[in-house]
């Protein structure tokens, strides 16, 4: 075999050596290649803006994204807010997913144990919760009365007509108006400082048709199981099912009341006079219980929504309650901290000379205390 051959031979075979282990890599199982994932943070670099995140009670939320537009026009600090619920609020606030949480009721007594000196508790208004209902036979400027002994009955079931005789007998000059239409009860359906404060006046006003152990974030499964009960996601879930659902009953807050037009009941307060929800009610209630309340954000707050609820004063609107904002003593960086104690600052300052309708501010003398305690900038 001649020499040219052999080097065409053996050019051949490399050739064909080559391309083998090339298809061969081709279709060998990949390894995946590493990943690397970066835990989520809002602390800015220098160029950025300041993001704070923040998530909870959608009792708070409108007067949150109102106040977060005029922070952001003098800071540049942009404030994020999610209004998911207390319960839910609380959650990603602990699990470190938001930088602060929006809760209709305060730390529980356990709760404020396990974080004391570390979680900073802040009242940022005073709001209200109004009972709301949907009867078209009735006036837009009639305000039913209703006992809390009676909202208990309603919401166990055992008043279920609107022409009830306990319902007449609270409201002579509309009883003839009021229609043999079964009652729909509507309640939150997630975690919520508002049905919080709705139990615990049913418990407070009427121990006897309401036990403390049917107070808290949740309605009893009595309620959310009854076949004449909606449930509804958040404030706006809420108020959505009563506007839209003839002869419900239901309990939002008063500015979600005001704003969506719907109607609101006067309810009996602890002097036994039933109050409609004012500017002058319920600032009243705080008035007469300010006394009784903390003045650190590092105290304990665990009774303080019990305080404004049937708080004493023959005009006090007894469904009368704070909604707070919860913040680490400590943040990670500096610049993220600062940002904090900023909105801190303008929320008990500004923010409280500027109020959206439903929502009131707190007492000058606690505002200046909670600010000083908490360290404003």
């Amino acid at each position: 075999m001649s020499k040219s051959i052999v080097v065409i031979i053996t050019i051949v075979l490399l050739v064909s050596f080559f391309v083998y282990l090339g298809i061969s890599n081709y279709f060998a199982p990949q390894s995946p290649k590493p990943t690397t994932t970066s835990p989520t943070t809002t602390t800015s670099t220098p160029g950025t803006t300041t993001m704070l995140n923040g998530a909870g009670s959608t009792l708070q939320a409108p007067l949150v994204v109102y106040w977060s537009d005029l922070f952001e026009r003098d800071t540049g600090i942009v404030v994020n807010y999610q209004g998911v619920g207390s319960g839910a609020g609380q959650s990603m606030f602990f699990s470190g997913v938001v930088d602060f949480a929006g809760s209709d009721v305060p730390l529980t007594h356990s709760q404020y144990v396990n974080y004391s000196g570390r979680v900073a508790q802040i009242p940022i208004a005073v709001a209200a919760v109004a009972v709301v209902y949907n009867l078209p036979e009735l006036p837009r400027d009639v305000h039913l009365n209703f006992t809390g002994c009676l909202l208990a009955k309603i919401y166990k079931g055992e008043v279920t007509k609107w022409d009830d005789p306990a319902i007449r007998a609270l409201n002579p000059a509309v009883a003839d108006k009021l229609p043999d239409k079964n009652i729909v009860t509507v309640y939150r359906s997630d975690k919520s400082g508002t049905t919080n404060i709705f139990t615990a006046y049913l418990w407070k006003s009427c121990p006897s048709e309401w036990p403390q152990n049917y107070v808290g974030l949740s309605m009893p499964s009595f309620v959310t199981t009854s076949s004449n009960s909606i449930g509804g996601k958040g404030s706006d879930g809420l108020t959505s099912i009563v506007k839209n659902n003839p002869y419900s009953i239901g309990y939002v807050e008063l500015q979600y009341a005001l704003s969506s037009n719907l109607q609101y009941a006067s309810v009996e307060n602890v002097q036994k006079e039933f109050i409609t929800p004012t500017n002058q009610t319920i600032y009243r209630a705080v008035e007469n219980a300010v006394s009784y309340l903390p003045s650190s954000p590092f105290d304990d707050w665990s009774e303080a929504a019990f305080k404004l609820v049937l708080a004493p004063g023959n005009d006090s609107y007894p469904l009368t309650t704070f909604t707070f904002q919860f913040y680490w003593a400590k943040y990670s960086d500096t610049a993220h901290e600062n940002a904090v104690r900023k909105w801190v600052n303008f929320i008990l300052t500004k923010g409280q000379e500027n109020m959206l309708e439903g929502y009131y501010p707190l007492p000058s003398v606690l505002a200046s205390r909670l600010l000083s305690s908490f360290g404003g900038v």
